[in-house]
């Protein structure tokens, strides 16, 4: 894994007030693999990167099927 920048670091628990998201929504991306965990040796907290929960929010194009559209 490439090097870490440390102000890039949220703690989990602050990440959800922060992001305003709940923990079990940031728990599902992690299991989704959209977001990347930290450990920091000897810290017992789960920490995430702040650019990769922005990234996520970000508005998405997507694209409904044509029976869908109105």
């Amino acid at each position: 894994m490439p090097d870490v920048d440390r102000a890039d670091l949220i703690p989990i628990a602050e990440a959800a007030g922060e992001f305003e998201r709940s923990r079990k929504w940031l728990d599902q991306q992690i299991e989704l693999r959209k977001l990347s965990t930290v450990s920091i040796p000897g810290d017992r907290k789960l920490y995430l990167l702040r650019s990769e929960i922005a990234a996520l929010l970000e508005p998405q194009i997507t694209q409904h099927r044509a029976e869908d559209a109105g």
